[in-house]
C-alpha cells in the first residue's frame, strides 16, 4: 500500500524537477533539433554515430536529467516510468505522486513526472509539444491520469510513441495501449440507492458537460436504479455543467430553480456536488435537511464544504498499483481481488466504496 511518508520524496522530487535542464538547451548545444536529440534518447538506428555522439556529450555537459538518462543511455536496468499530469486537480496528483513514487521504488522503476498545460481546452499545438517533450524522455512507459483520460487527441497522439502506455479510467478497451477503469456505472447506482433508501424519489443529477466515458458511465449507473426502483426518469432533472464549482453553482441552483424540485442531487464529480452545496445554501436551503447533496471521487472538495459530502471513493492508489505492476511485468495478473479482467489489456476494479458522511438525510 502506499503510504503518506513518500510525501516528503515528492517535495524533493518536484524542486529538482523545477531545476532541470530542458531539451532545447541540449538540442542548442549539440547544433541539431530537438527532434533529433528525440532520436538519440529512444535509441533511434536512423541517427547518424557522429551526431548521436554529439547529442550524448551535450547531455552529458548539461547533466541532462544525469541519475536518470546517463544510466538509460548506457543500457542500465532502471526502467523509466512516466507519470502525466496538467498542474491541476492537486489532491488527485498528490495521491497519485506518492503511490507512484512508493511503487516504481519498490518495483525497481524511476518515476519521472511530465507536465501538459494547465489549459482547457488543449490546443493541438499545446499536445503536440508536450508529447514532443514526453518522447525525448526517453520513456520506457506512461501512466495517464483518470482526469487526462479523455482528452482523445492527447490519448491518440501518446499512443504513437515507442513507449507502453497504461490509462487510468475511461471505459473502451483499445488495442493500443492498456487500461485500468473503475466500476463508475456501479458506483452510480449505488449512490442513487442510497437516496431511494432515504425516501428520496426526485433525484437529480449534475453530468459533465464534457461527456467523459467515466461520468457518462455514472449517469447511466444513475439511470438503472431508478428503473431498478421504478422511479420514472425526467429529463428536466438533469443538469450538465463544466467540472468546476461555479459550474455546480449555476446546475444547482437551475435544478433547485423547478416548482417541484429534487429533494437530493447527484454530483458526477466531487467538485460539482460542492458547487450543488453553495447553491443550497445560497437559495436558503439547509443540507441535508431541505436538500441531500453526494458526489463521487472521494476527493479534496468532499471534505472541503459542510456538510462533507457522501461519495464514491475512486481507488486511485490501487490503479497506480496496478499500473506500476503493469509495466514491470508487462501485463496483468489473471487474478487480481476486486477485478475483472476484461481483456488482456483492460483491468476493470468492480469494487465501489461508499464514504457516508453528512450530506443525507432522510426526504419529509
Amino acid at each position: 500500500m502506499c503510504g503518506l511518508n513518500a510525501f516528503k520524496q515528492v517535495e524533493e522530487y518536484l524542486v529538482a524537477k523545477r531545476r532541470s535542464v530542458t531539451i532545447k538547451e541540449v538540442a542548442e548545444l549539440a547544433g541539431v533539433s530537438q527532434m533529433t536529440v528525440s532520436r538519440v534518447l529512444n535509441r533511434a538506428e536512423t541517427v547518424r554515430q557522429e551526431t548521436r555522439t554529439r547529442v550524448q556529450s551535450a547531455i552529458q555537459e548539461l547533466n541532462y536529467r544525469p541519475n536518470l538518462m546517463a544510466r538509460h543511455l548506457a543500457g542500465g536496468r532502471t526502467r523509466l516510468t512516466g507519470l502525466l499530469h496538467d498542474g491541476a486537480h492537486s489532491s488527485e496528483l498528490s495521491e497519485l505522486i506518492v503511490c507512484a513514487l512508493q511503487s516504481c521504488r519498490d518495483s525497481g522503476q524511476q518515476l519521472i513526472l511530465e507536465q501538459i498545460g494547465p489549459v482547457e481546452p488543449m490546443s493541438p499545438d499545446m499536445i503536440d509539444e508536450a508529447v514532443s517533450a514526453i518522447a525525448a524522455a526517453g520513456l520506457d512507459g506512461l501512466i495517464v491520469p483518470p482526469h487526462l483520460a479523455n482528452q482523445s487527441r492527447l490519448i491518440d497522439r501518446l499512443s504513437e510513441l515507442p513507449l507502453t502506455l497504461v490509462v487510468l479510467g475511461g471505459t473502451r478497451a483499445d488495442e493500443r495501449f492498456a487500461r485500468i477503469s473503475h466500476h463508475d456505472r456501479a458506483g452510480g447506482f449505488e449512490l442513487t440507492s442510497l437516496l431511494v433508501r432515504n425516501g428520496h424519489k426526485r433525484i437529480g443529477f449534475v453530468a459533465d458537460q464534457s461527456e467523459g466515458e467515466s461520468e457518462q458511465d455514472r449517469l447511466a449507473g444513475y439511470r438503472d436504479a431508478l428503473m431498478h426502483h421504478n422511479i420514472p426518469f425526467e429529463d428536466k432533472l438533469i443538469a450538465t455543467a463544466e467540472v468546476s464549482l461555479r459550474g455546480g453553482v449555476d446546475a444547482g441552483r437551475a435544478l433547485i430553480g423547478h416548482s417541484d424540485r429534487p429533494t437530493a442531487i447527484i454530483g458526477a464529480t466531487d467538485k460539482l456536488a460542492a458547487g450543488v452545496v453553495s447553491a443550497a445554501h445560497l437559495e436558503g436551503l439547509k443540507v441535508p435537511f431541505d436538500l441531500s447533496v453526494v458526489g463521487f471521487g472521494d476527493t479534496e472538495a468532499a471534505g472541503a464544504v459542510w456538510p462533507q459530502l457522501t461519495t464514491i471513493r475512486r481507488p486511485l492508489s490501487r490503479m497506480v498499483e496496478l499500473a506500476v505492476d503493469y509495466l514491470a511485468k508487462s501485463g496483468f495478473p489473471d487474478d487480481v481481488d476486486g477485478a475483472e479482467l476484461v481483456t488482456p489489456q483492460h483491468l476493470n476494479i468492480n469494487t465501489i466504496d461508499l464514504i457516508e458522511r453528512d450530506s443525507v438525510a432522510a426526504s419529509g
